[in-house]
C-alpha cells in the first residue's frame, strides 16, 4: 500500500480505498493477511508515532474488534515498530506466516528475503542493516523523531522510485519458482517488487500481490482458487484484473 508515500490527494484516496477494503472484508467475514509495506515509512519512537493511514488504521481496529487481530508481516519500509500497531488490531511478525487453506500449505512473506538460511533466500545487506536492532537503537538515539521520520520518508520515496528493480524482481520470482519445485509450500504469496504475478508449476502456485497503491490489486482465495484481483472501492467489490 505504501500509505503516506505520495502527494496529499493520492495519499487521501489511497487511505480511503484501503479503509473501505478492510471494512468490506469485516462486513463479509473475509479473513485478511497483510504482507508488508503497508506504510511508506513507519517508525515508532517510545512516545511519538507517525500519523500515516489514519482511516485505514481505524478500519483495522474495527475489524479486530469483531474478528480478531489481522495477521501480517512487516516489510522493508515499515518494520520499525514498538507496539502501537498491535494495540490497533495488527498482529505483525518480521519473517513469514504458514497457513493451511483447503488442505494446501501456504507460505506468506514480504519478499525481500528471509533470515532462516534453510530457505536459501537471504536479505540484501542493507536490508539486514536497516532491520538490525543495534542500527535502529542508534538511529533513534541520535535523531529526534521529526528529523528521523523525515529522513526515512525521503529514503523510502527514493527507494520506491527505483522500483521495479530488475534484480529484486528476478530474484524473488526465481526463488519462489524454485521453492515450489522443492516443495517448500504448495502456494507462495509475496509482495515487495510491485509487479503482480500468478505462476503455476506442477500444481503449485506463486502469486504476487502487485502494487495496491498503483493498481489496487490483492490476492484473493475464493471457491477453492487463488487469483490476483482488483479492489473496486467505488462499487465495493473485488473484480477480475482483466475487467
Amino acid at each position: 500500500m505504501h500509505l503516506d508515500g505520495f502527494d496529499a490527494a493520492t495519499d487521501e484516496a489511497l487511505d480511503r480505498d484501503a479503509a473501505a477494503l478492510v471494512d468490506h472484508c469485516a462486513g463479509n467475514g473475509i479473513r485478511l493477511f497483510f504482507l508488508g509495506d503497508l506504510f511508506d515509512a513507519w517508525m515508532e519512537y517510545p512516545h511519538r508515532t507517525p500519523d500515516s493511514g489514519l482511516r485505514f488504521r481505524a478500519s483495522v481496529k474495527r475489524y479486530a474488534e469483531s474478528h480478531g487481530p489481522i495477521r501480517g508481516i512487516t516489510g522493508n519500509h515499515d518494520n520499525w515498530t514498538l507496539g502501537l500497531l498491535a494495540e490497533e488490531g495488527f498482529e505483525l511478525g518480521s519473517e513469514h506466516i504458514r497457513i493451511d487453506i483447503d488442505g494446501r500449505r501456504v507460505l506468506l512473506l514480504h519478499g525481500d528475503g528471509l533470515a532462516d538460511a534453510a530457505f536459501g533466500f537471504p536479505r540484501p545487506l542493507y536490508h539486514r542493516i536497516l532491520r538490525h536492532r543495534l542500527f535502529v537503537a542508534v538511529y533513534r538515539a541520535l535523531l529526534p523523531f521529526e528529523r528521523a521520520l523525515g529522513l526515512m520518508r525521503w529514503f523510502s520515496r527514493w527507494q520506491r522510485s527505483r522500483h521495479p528493480e530488475p534484480d529484486d524482481t528476478e530474484t524473488l520470482d526465481r526463488w519462489a519458482s524454485e521453492a515450489l519445485k522443492t516443495h517448500v509450500a504448495d502456494v507462495i504469496i509475496a509482495g515487495h517488487h510491485h509487479e503482480a504475478r500468478h505462476v503455476k508449476i506442477d500444481g503449485r502456485e506463486y502469486l504476487n500481490t502487485g502494487a495496491f497503491y498503483r493498481t489496487r490489486t490483492v490476492v484473493m482465495h475464493t471457491n477453492g482458487q487463488f487469483n490476483v484481483v482488483v479492489w473496486d472501492s467505488q462499487h465495493q467489490r473485488f473484480k477480475a484484473a482483466s475487467e
